[in-house]
C-alpha cells in the first residue's frame, strides 16, 4: 500500500482520499469528524488516525455551499459571570458533541450584533439568554424560520412585577426581611447563602436546563419538532429570607 503522505502530497487532500486510505466510505469518514456515535470505536480511532497522517483540514465553506449546514449551534449570552452560566454552557456543549454539533459562543449587549450571527447562517441553531431580544427580532426570527430557543429571558421579572401589582406592592425599599416581607429567589446561586439575612431560593438544575435546550434546538434544525414551552420543576430550599406568618 502506498503511504498516504506521498501519494496526495503533491494537492490538496479531500476526504475522499482519506476514506480510500482507510478504506471505509465517506460518509464513515464524516461521521468520525464530526464525532457521531454510529461507529465502532476502532473504526473511528483508524480513520482519526488516517487524518492526522494525511493532515486533511475539512472543508467547511465547502460544506455549508453543499449542504447549508455549519453543524455549528450559537449560545448568545449578555455576560458569563457567575457559576450559572459555565454549569449551563458545559452541559449544551456535552449536548453539542452527542449530536455532532459545534459550540460557539457569542457575548452581545447589543441585538442587532447577535441577530447578525444567526440571521447570516453562520450557525444552524441558537439558545439565547439575552434580555435585549425584542418583539422586532422575535418577529425577524420567525419570518426566517431560525431554529431558536430561549430561556428564561424577561419573562421572569415580568412575573415578578405582575405578583407585586396584584397584591398591591411597590418595589421594595426600607422594608426589613422577613419581619415585613419575605424574599424568595430564583437559581440557588452561591450568594443566596453568604448574604445576611441568607435567601430562599428557588433550585433548579442548571444541567437540566442546558440539556432540554440543546436536545429540543437539535430537533427543530432536524425539522422532527415544533416550538413549545417546556417549564421545569424546581425545589424551594428556606432560608432567613421567609418565615411562616400567623
Amino acid at each position: 500500500m502506498l503511504n498516504g503522505a506521498n501519494k496526495v502530497a503533491s494537492r490538496k487532500v479531500t476526504i475522499k482520499d482519506v476514506a480510500r486510505e482507510a478504506g471505509v466510505s465517506v460518509s464513515a469518514v464524516s461521521n468520525a469528524l464530526n464525532g457521531v456515535n454510529v461507529l465502532h470505536p476502532d473504526t473511528k480511532q483508524y480513520i482519526l488516525e488516517v487524518v492526522d497522517r494525511l493532515h486533511y483540514i475539512p472543508n467547511l465553506n465547502g460544506k455549508n455551499l453543499k449542504t447549508q449546514e455549519t453543524k455549528v449551534v450559537g449560545l448568545f449570552f449578555t455576560s458569563i459571570r457567575g457559576p450559572y452560566y459555565s454549569i449551563l454552557a458545559d452541559s449544551i456543549y456535552q449536548g453539542c458533541k452527542k449530536y455532532g454539533y459545534e459550540l460557539n459562543i457569542f457575548i452581545h449587549d447589543r441585538a442587532d450584533n447577535m441577530m447578525a450571527n444567526i440571521l447570516g447562517r453562520r450557525i444552524d441553531g441558537a439558545i439565547i439568554l439575552n434580555d435585549h431580544v425584542g418583539e422586532k427580532e422575535v418577529k425577524l426570527l420567525l419570518e426566517n424560520e431560525t431554529p431558536v430557543v430561549f430561556i428564561d429571558s424577561a419573562e421572569r421579572l415580568n412575573g415578578f412585577r405582575d405578583v407585586l401589582k396584584k397584591a398591591g406592592i411597590t418595589l421594595e425599599e426600607g422594608i426589613r426581611v422577613p419581619e415585613q416581607v419575605n424574599v424568595l429567589g430564583c437559581d440557588d446561586i452561591e450568594s443566596a447563602r453568604l448574604v445576611k439575612p441568607s435567601v430562599s431560593t428557588i433550585r433548579i438544575s442548571f444541567e437540566k436546563q442546558g440539556t432540554l435546550a440543546i436536545n429540543h434546538l437539535i430537533r427543530l434544525i432536524q425539522g422532527k419538532e415544533k416550538g413549545c414551552i417546556e417549564i421545569l420543576n424546581g425545589r424551594i430550599i428556606p432560608r432567613e429570607s421567609t418565615c411562616l406568618r400567623e
